[in-house]
């Protein structure tokens, strides 16, 4: 499945986004969602397709149309709420907050699926979630903003849950499993996830454009007010 979804998502239109999200066990499975802009007729043929490269059939296939506000609070996990419900707890509603601890690696090409399968056996209580880029994302140049990851297949974000093990133990997988996505070629990461031990951080987030960006730095801020230990000026 995990090699099917990369090559699924590289030939995928515009309309589509979906995700894949493996997550680990002794045997590692995986399921895979998205949004589809547009009729289920038009769905239908793109999900035959992922199913008959995969040769294997899901345990369960499901579709639901939705407007553009239930299907944002339906991918908010808040489906069967109010508006004013679909709020952190500390705003009034009734999302509560979530203990983990999460990486990031950019998949600029498809990586080999046995190879992120043997990274994710035997991590019970970690998902790989991997998001297709493409579209919109890939009309601008990759020098056009300081994202440079316009051409890239697919974003990971490896996430795990703090509930089941401590912060320690969580962040010790977390990283193991971004280094092997490194390894494996994926060497880009996606800047919002702020990652203190992330090798050569500069590069992985801003690629080619971190020299630029440190030129805006010390125009704009020579006295470096706004630093931090991962902002541009100390790259």
């Amino acid at each position: 499945m995990i090699g099917a979804w990369q090559q699924w998502v590289a030939d995928a239109p515009s309309e589509l986004w979906s995700n894949c999200v493996v997550s680990g066990a002794s045997s590692p499975t995986c399921r895979v969602g998205g949004c589809y802009v547009g009729p289920q007729s038009g769905l239908d043929p793109l999900l035959d397709q992922l199913v008959s490269a995969a040769a294997t059939q899901p345990t369960s296939r499901t579709a639901q149309t939705k407007s553009y506000l239930d299907a944002m609070k339906y991918m908010a996990g808040c489906a069967n709420d109010t508006i004013a419900q679909c709020h952190p707890v500390s705003e009034g509603g009734l999302l509560p907050r979530e203990a983990f601890v999460a990486a990031s690696r950019i998949l600029d090409t498809s990586l080999d699926p046995q190879q992120i399968t043997q990274l994710m056996t035997g991590h019970t209580g970690v998902d790989l979630l991997l998001d297709s880029l493409g579209g919109e994302v890939s009309r601008l140049a990759p020098d056009a903003t300081a994202f440079p990851h316009r051409s890239a297949l697919a974003s990971a974000q490896i996430y795990a849950s703090t509930t089941l093990a401590g912060k320690a133990a969580a962040t010790a997988t977390v990283d193991t499993i971004r280094d092997g996505l490194g390894a494996l070629g994926a060497t880009g990461a996606y800047v919002n996830y702020i990652d203190a031990t992330l090798p050569d951080w500069g590069t992985a987030y801003y690629g080619d454009n971190l020299h630029r960006l440190k030129a805006v730095a010390r125009r704009y801020d020579p006295d470096q007010v706004f630093t931090f230990p991962q902002s541009v000026a100390c790259a």
